[in-house]
Formats: C-alpha cells, sequence, structure tokens
C-alpha cells in the first residue's frame, strides 16, 4: 500500500510535546512517583555508593559499567509500568478518541511482560545489528520504531507487532531517522546542563540528584509522546487514519 503522503517530522515532534497536556495531571503524577523515584534511588547510589569506590579502586570501570548497564535495563522495567497506560491514552486522544484512565490502565496486568520482553528483543536486535555493521542495527531500530504501540494499542502478539510495525515504517523510515535524530538532539540539550554540573562541581551531590530525577521525568515523559505520535502518523499517512488531536497542535 502506498503512502498517502510523507511523514510529517513537526507532527511527531509537536505530539512529542503535546503529551506533557494530553496525559493530564494524574497521569504526570504518576509518571513523577514511577520514574521519579526509582531514579532518585540510582541516583542515591551512585553517588553515594559507587562513585566513592571508583574513586578509590575499590570497583573497576567494567564493574562500573555493568551496574549501570543492570540498573538501566531494570529502570526501563519499571517505567513500562507508566509506559504502557500513557501511550494507549495518547494515541486514543491524539485520534480524537474518548477515553478513561481507567481503561487506559485496564490492559497494564497483561501487556506489562510482553512489552518488557519486546523491549528486551528490540535493545538485542539493535546491538546485534550495530556490533555486525553499525547500518543493520540503525534499520532493525527504524523498522521496529512502532512496535512497542503497535503491541499496546493494537493487543496483537510480540512477533505480530514487529511485522506490523515493518510494514507501517515501510517507505518512511528515512523520515523517522530524522524525526529520531532531532529528538535526540533536544533530549541532549536538555541533558547538558546535569554534564555540565558534574563535570564542573563533582560534589554537588543534591543539585545533581535534583536536575538527573527531573530530567528522566521529562525523557519518559518525551519518549511516550514521541512513539505515540509517532505511530498515529504513521497510520494516517498509510491508512488514512485521522488524527484530530495532532491537528490541534498546529491549529
Amino acid at each position: 500500500m502506498s503512502l498517502i503522503e510523507p511523514l510529517d517530522i513537526g507532527r511527531v515532534i509537536g505530539g512529542s510535546f503535546e503529551a506533557f497536556v494530553a496525559l493530564g495531571w494524574p497521569m504526570l503524577l504518576l509518571a513523577a512517583l514511577i520514574v521519579g523515584l526509582s531514579h532518585t534511588a540510582w541516583v542515591h547510589l551512585y553517588e553515594a555508593v559507587l562513585r566513592p569506590r571508583v574513586g578509590i579502586g575499590a570497583i573497576s570501570p567494567l564493574q562500573t559499567a555493568g551496574y549501570t548497564y543492570a540498573a538501566t535495563f531494570l529502570l526501563r522495567v519499571v517505567e513500562v509500568i507508566f509506559k504502557i497506560p500513557a501511550i494507549a491514552l495518547l494515541v486514543a486522544r491524539y485520534q480524537g478518541q474518548p477515553v478513561s484512565l481507567r481503561s487506559a490502565m485496564a490492559g497494564l496486568p497483561s501487556l506489562f511482560l510482553p512489552v518488557v520482553t519486546l523491549s528486551l528483543l528490540q535493545f538485542i536486535g539493535a546491538v546485534l545489528g550495530v556490533i555486525l555493521f553499525i547500518v543493520p542495527g540503525i534499520l532493525i531500530y527504524l523498522s521496529w520504531a512502532a512496535a512497542g504501540p503497535v503491541l499496546i494499542v493494537e493487543r496483537v502478539g510480540i512477533l505480530a507487532a514487529i511485522r506490523r510495525s515493518r510494514d507501517l515504517t515501510t517507505g518512511s523510515r528515512g523520515r523517522i531517522l530524522l524525526a529520531v535524530l532531532l529528538y535526540t538532539a533536544i533530549v541532549l540539550g536538555v541533558w547538558t546542563p546535569e554534564l555540565m554540573v558534574r563535570h564542573f562541581i563533582p560534589g554537588a551531590y543534591w543539585p545533581i540528584t535534583i536536575y538527573a530525577v527531573a530530567f528522566q521525568i521529562f525523557a519518559a515523559l518525551l519518549a511516550t509522546g514521541f512513539a505515540a505520535a509517532l505511530y498515529v502518523e504513521l497510520r494516517r499517512i498509510r491508512e488514512g487514519q485521522s488524527a484530530p488531536g495532532l491537528a490541534e497542535v498546529f491549529a
């Protein structure tokens, strides 16, 4: 099936920021609770326990990297609790469909393990692709870019979600890559102050902790908005699905 029109990068990025309004206060508080508390615990563990031990040579850089990767994976698993209802809620609102917080939360128990498994498969696929030749990893990432929202919204199996994502992204992967690069630039721009404080004021524990946790909440909300907006836009340009909620962003 040919595309109705090219993917609109502005709609995707605009929809990413629209999530801060469209989710509503209950979901924003849920994000602050789930993402904020888990990352506060990790930042405290890293700054108060791991970093000092690295400084005296009690833990090697390789061990530190291992702890960091393990913690990052666990934090992403915890974030799934927020992202499943958030994506369900955003997709419905972006498509102009009535949705309640209760209905968005209803799929969490049955979708939690499939979404975590899919996320792990996406990570492994991208890493293997990068190890092989970088380009395959990028292609896998772009091909599977809509798999998460497909799994959550369309309630299909993991493999079916991957196939569906591949079909939806066909013909749009170049523009998806541009959207991802722009999204990444925004995230890095917001992250830069934390890196500067860590470098120039390494002993500023509380400023680092507060900013790091706030940044992670912002990043989780933006990533959720990006995933939902990309899915809605891909369906719009391929299947003619309307997206009045996104259209209002540019009204």
